[in-house]
């Protein structure tokens, strides 16, 4: 009787590191073992890397077996520091060096909430990169530049403040007379409204003292005709005559050289 041996046969396992992973599957299979895949993360490769066999290279091994190729998902992963938020691009830079990354682009662009030149975040898709990878990084302009809104000259003092105020704008005030707006309300804007402004820009507002007083004219002597012609040329329109309208001056209220405002009233005395 012949006894058949029925062992399978050791052979060695070549090397296969680096090698084309289609390659790599016919010689295998050629040299007797079925094959199959398995993946893992090794820093220092790139993804789709052949890294080698389990049982490794060298081993002997029995024919009509299952070898195992690596290949690499490329380097492992890590966390972008979320801590960036608010420091500075130097800061961050450390921060992420720190983890095995690199700082790549800086751009910039305006944020309300991070302030200039300060890091608003990064521009990854994900929160974890390949170790080795550039993280590109957005550093904040501040705010946006404001307009200054319409309706502004003629309102109360205290809600244009509001407005500016909430525009991040600061508020000078200076007195000014005018003509057009009463007493007490603002009578200018500067910058002017519908200006584009720097966030944190001061804004100039003038509030009203109403008319600018100014002299009164003498008229004494002349006749109502005249007198009132004068007081008009001056700017003063609300003229009342006690006595008749045909007769000579003789006094006035206020007095020639006192100070009023044009809407003031200008008191004659005739005889």
């Amino acid at each position: 009787m012949l006894w058949q041996n029925t062992q399978a046969e050791e052979i060695a396992v070549p090397s296969v590191a680096g090698r084309p992973i289609e390659e790599t599957y016919e010689r295998l299979i050629k040299l007797g073992w079925t094959v199959e895949e398995r993946y893992e993360r090794r820093d220092g490769t790139v993804e789709g890397q052949l890294l080698g066999t389990d049982p490794p290279a060298g081993s002997f091994y029995e024919t009509d077996q299952s070898v195992a190729i690596i290949i690499s998902l490329g380097p492992t992963r890590v966390e972008i520091p979320s801590e960036i938020q608010g420091t500075t691009l130097e800061e961050a830079t450390q921060l992420i060096e720190e983890v095995g990354l690199a700082v790549g682009q800086v751009t910039s662009t305006y944020s309300e909430e991070i302030a200039e030149g300060f890091v608003i975040g990064s521009l990854a898709l994900s929160e974890d990169l390949p170790r080795g990878s550039s993280v590109d990084l957005e550093i904040s302009d501040g705010p946006p530049p404001r307009i200054i809104p319409e309706g502004l000259v003629g309102q109360e003092v205290a809600e244009v403040q509001n407005v500016l105020a909430a525009l991040g704008l600061n508020l000078e005030i200076v007195e000014e007379y005018s003509s057009e707006v009463e007493a007490g309300l603002v009578s200018s804007i500067s910058p002017q409204e519908q200006s584009e402004v720097n966030f944190g820009s001061t804004v100039v507002i003038g509030i009203s003292l109403g008319l600018m007083p100014r002299p009164v004219p003498d008229v004494i002597g002349l006749d109502v005709v005249s007198a009132e012609m004068r007081l008009q040329s001056a700017g003063f329109l609300v003229i009342a005559v006690n006595g008749t309208e045909s007769g000579v001056v003789t006094a006035q209220t206020p007095i020639a050289g006192e100070m009023a405002i044009p809407n003031d009233t200008i008191e004659l005395v005739t005889e």
